[in-house]
């Protein structure tokens, strides 16, 4: 069975265009590092390290870091069915890349993989097949060291193209994907939620407020009627009430195509909120805007001309202190640009955008995936360089605050 992924590059269609692509490789088990990824001496602010092997411009990663401050970078690695793998990257705090480490190979198809941080440790959870058994996927690790341990796999014969997942208020994780046909939601102890849809729901995203406990799904639709960027708030066991859409995320019946999971994210627990970062504007996006559920009206974080600068994608993360950062990619013309904006503590204002420059050869920036930490921000961006498509990481720092 091959993995199918599919993506969107234009909304004019009433659903995406299906892209096949292949992944994984090494066996089982094997802690052995990747091709074309080595460990680096140096990392931090200025410095690109590449994190995943050659792979597709449609390959979604998952973050999650450690209470030991690593972040781990999980992918889909390889191209022939039977030797296919899900791995993992680590990334020290000061931005040292290390060797990926095979979590588990010999796939015959697997799903891009997502990770998040639970109160048991560190989970990483992926759709594939390996032999007669098809499923969601599940490893998990110590918060603080250890190795990658494989649980149960929970039956599913859907093959999506990315995952995505968050953690509830009770510490255990959420896992979400989409098809042509349903939105599927597992909240891990709980039965599966599979949502029917119209064609078509695409690059879902998870976050869970941070005082009240709400957890929320937000989606790109294609639906006839209904395009736009939509939230969806859930219970213990899935979908309840109504699904409200985003501000300015339709523009005559229109909406912005996505490349990457839809940027949402609480801000910690004790704090709270949920915000999304989002595209608005058809055709192309006319700013980036980052909206509180629950707001009265969004806060706009970048604004594009219709003849210069054109908005390829972003992400949002919250850092330790409760700080939001958002990193997005203006795509347009020879000369990608890549830029962050952090928040204040209590995410009520933001500081000015900071152009992060990309590493030499960069041909195109098609997917931006980050995780904050104190003062600072690592970016894992994938982008074509040199010919050649794959992640690499760097960090950008907080700006100091304007002088009085």
């Amino acid at each position: 069975m091959r993995h199918v992924r599919l993506t969107v590059r234009s909304a004019a269609a009433a659903c995406a265009v299906a892209a096949i692509t292949l992944a994984g490789q090494a066996a089982a088990g094997a802690a052995t590092a990747s091709p074309n990824v080595a460990a680096r001496p140096d990392g931090g602010p200025g410095h690109w390290s590449q994190v995943t092997g050659t792979t597709s411009d449609i390959a979604d990663v998952g973050l999650v870091r450690g209470a030991d401050g690593v972040l781990h970078v999980l992918w889909e690695n390889g191209t022939i069915s039977g030797h296919e793998s899900i791995m993992d990257t680590p990334i020290a705090p000061n931005g040292t890349v290390g060797h990926a480490v095979t979590i588990l190979g010999g796939l015959d198809a697997a799903s891009f993989p997502d990770a998040t941080a639970t109160s048991n440790g560190l989970a990483v959870f992926w759709v594939g097949t390996k032999g007669h058994i098809s499923g969601i996927y599940e490893a998990t690790r110590p918060a603080r060291g250890g190795h990658w341990s494989l649980g149960p796999v929970i039956p599913e014969t859907l093959l999506p193209g990315s995952v995505s997942v968050g953690t509830a208020s009770d510490g255990r994780p959420w896992v979400s994907f989409t098809d042509s046909f349903s939105m599927t939601l597992l909240h891990l102890g709980h039965p599966i939620d599979q949502v029917p849809t119209a064609c078509c729901y695409y690059f879902t995203g998870l976050a869970t407020d941070g005082v009240t406990g709400t957890s929320y799904v937000a989606y790109m639709s294609l639906v006839n009627k209904k395009m736009g960027i939509w939230v969806q708030r859930l219970s213990q066991a899935g979908i309840t009430g109504a699904a409200s859409r985003l501000p300015g995320s339709e523009t005559g019946g229109n909406v912005q195509p996505l490349d990457q999971r839809v940027g949402i994210t609480g801000r910690g627990h004790g704090r709270a909120g949920v915000y999304v970062s989002y595209d608005v504007g058809y055709a192309p996006a006319r700013a980036l805007d980052v909206y509180r559920l629950g707001a009265s009206k969004p806060v706009t974080l970048a604004t594009f001309s219709i003849f210069g600068e054109q908005l390829q994608g972003s992400t949002l993360t919250a850092g330790p202190d409760g700080r939001l950062w958002d990193a997005w990619i203006d795509g347009a013309g020879s000369t990608p640009q890549l830029f962050v904006r952090a928040s204040s503590l209590n995410a009520a204002t933001w500081g000015k955008a900071v152009h992060v420059p990309l590493p030499s050869g960069t041909q195109f920036v098609w997917q931006v995936y980050a995780s904050a930490q104190a003062g600072r921000i690592d970016l894992v961006v994938l982008l074509t360089r040199n010919g050649h498509i794959a992640d690499y990481a760097t960090q950008s720092l907080l700006p100091p605050p304007p002088k009085k």
